[in-house]
């Protein structure tokens, strides 16, 4: 008696990343919870169910369908701050400039040179102060809202990865 026995072979596709400093928002236990990967290389690995972080350095693993959102760095604050603080110094130099005006009562030409001066002076002084102090603050890209089914989630997860990964010379 022959039999038969046909054998599919069903290979798992896994992905590897290089990607900035992170954070994954998870559902564990039926709570919510953050993991950050704050070293500035992290190496993840990305299959059909399950993302694992670099097992050298963390002892990391989650499954797709446990990821709620996720915020990578993509760099620093540095412009943001100096547009606000360039901002908020030139209404500064507005104020002065009214108020000196007002309290002194100059005459029309000295009003034309000094508030467009304090202005200005304003403007440069916050938005330098602003840009160094926005250098220190990390900007991260928040991604949330993935599929219910997982082959489109890891879909969305592995392009969200490539944006970000270090070794994009690697065909998508």
């Amino acid at each position: 008696m022959l039999s038969t026995i046909t054998v599919f072979s069903q290979v798992e596709k896994v992905y590897n990343y290089t990607l900035p400093p992170f954070i994954i928002t998870q559902i564990e236990k039926g709570k919510v919870v953050n993991y950050g990967f704050e070293k500035d290389r992290n190496l993840i690995q990305l299959s059909d169910g399950f993302l694992a972080a670099d097992p050298v350095r963390y002892q990391y693993a989650v499954r797709l369908s446990d990821i709620e959102d996720i915020s990578i760095r993509n760099g620093f604050s540095t412009f943001g701050g100096a547009k606000y603080g360039g901002l908020i110094g030139g209404g500064l130099g507005l104020v002065f400039g009214i108020l000196n005006s007002v309290i002194y009562k100059p005459k029309f030409a000295e009003i034309a040179l000094v508030i467009p001066g304090l202005v200005g002076a304003g403007f440069l002084g916050g938005a330098l102060i602003g840009g160094f102090l926005g250098s220190f603050n990390p900007n991260y890209d928040a991604y949330e809202k993935f599929s219910k089914d997982l082959l489109v989630r890891k879909e969305q997860l592995r392009k969200i990865f490539h944006k970000y990964d270090f070794n994009r010379s690697k065909k998508m």
